[in-house]
């Protein structure tokens, strides 16, 4: 059984809830994973989509970035007048470079309540070059690459020095678009809801509301395609029982380590095996612990390092706090929410 510390405590500061009893509409959609997701031994998350009419492909579910990206070879019916662009990874060093594509994205498994299918047009990264910057955490896991065969579905919020939720297929379905369906999404054990309704999220969410993120716009609500963009949620980490700053929060889905902001500019590399690290949620309302380098504790990243970052403080825990925790993502609203759950007998 999981301790009461993996489990996830709770605090009594009074939480911020939104209301989607208004909202009915919303799809189902099961993980792609070739084999049943196990939160108890969490290495990643996929799901299936087809690109413009194309086969079905396996993305990887990734709420440390925004946009899909995928090999040109695999993207039909590309622009020839689509825009040059690029992505780079902070945790890998890794650019990718091709061109933003407009994309009809059918999400096959897919279904609401009348069996329809989840469709949205997005701009999708057709990717015919990889690069691979020194430096990183993870770079030397990758190689640079002419037309590399890449699968990242990039879901998440706040990131980048610009939002640019036009390029989250999650928060533009056609619903959505026509404002028929609450923005948002969740992540649970039974599989992915696209569109927040009260029956669909259900109770024992707790909720934060976000900043919104204007990246470099000024004035008003900075949207991109009509949607708004947030920032993370905010917390911090207890190291070695020395307290890191607070700041943004990213439970990452893309990747099963997690980096911390190096404190002062002797914090370097890895953190050593053993040591207690104790992450705080939701500006404090939820907590989990673990020792680094604990293989059997569901929550204990793969490992744990300090990075320098150059955008402000930022915790990146890695997809395995998901052993605990359902997700959600409002994008109407501006909300994170994270449910504990008891481990599955």
């Amino acid at each position: 059984m999981l301790t009461a510390a993996e489990k996830g405590q709770i605090s009594e500061k009074a939480p911020a809830v939104p209301d989607y009893s208004k909202y009915q509409r919303s799809y189902h959609i099961p993980f792609g994973n070739s084999k049943p997701v196990d939160f108890e031994n969490l290495k990643s998350m996929s799901v299936r989509a087809s690109l413009n009419g194309g086969p079905p492909m396996r993305f990887q579910i990734d709420t440390g970035s925004t946009g899909v990206i995928a090999g040109a070879s695999d993207v039909p019916n590309i622009d020839p007048n689509a825009p040059a662009g690029s992505i780079t990874y902070s945790s890998s060093g890794v650019e990718l470079l091709g061109v933003w594509t407009p994309v009809t994205i059918t999400f096959p498994d897919s279904k609401d309540e009348h069996g329809n299918v989840a469709t949205a047009v997005v701009p999708v990264l057709a990717v015919s070059e990889r690069k691979v910057h020194p430096g990183a955490v993870n770079s030397g896991s990758f190689t640079p690459s002419k037309n590399p065969k890449i699968y990242m579905f990039g879901i998440g919020s706040g990131r980048g020095k610009e939002p640019h939720q036009e390029k989250n297929p999650w928060v533009n379905l056609k619903e959505m678009q026509a404002g028929t369906m609450r923005r948002g999404y969740t992540i649970t054990r039974e599989g992915i809801t696209l569109g927040l309704t009260a029956k669909t999220v259900g109770e024992g969410y707790l909720y934060e509301k976000l900043n919104e993120h204007t990246g470099q716009v000024e004035g008003a609500a900075a949207k991109q395609g009509g949607v708004r963009d947030w920032e993370s949620s905010r917390g911090w980490a207890v190291v070695g029982g020395v307290k890191c700053e607070t700041s943004g929060m990213l439970l990452d889905t893309g990747l099963t380590n997690m980096m911390l902001q190096a404190p002062t500019p002797a914090s370097k590399g890895d953190v050593a095996d053993g040591t207690e690290v104790t992450v705080h949620l939701l500006s404090g309302r939820l907590f989990y612990s673990f020792k680094v380098g604990d293989t059997a504790n569901p929550v204990a990243p793969r490992k744990v390092s300090w990075v320098v970052r150059t955008t402000g403080p930022l915790i990146n825990t890695g997809l395995r706090a998901l052993a605990l925790y359902d997700y959600l993502y409002d994008a109407d609203g501006g909300y994170f929410g994270l449910r504990p759950v008891l481990k599955r007998q």
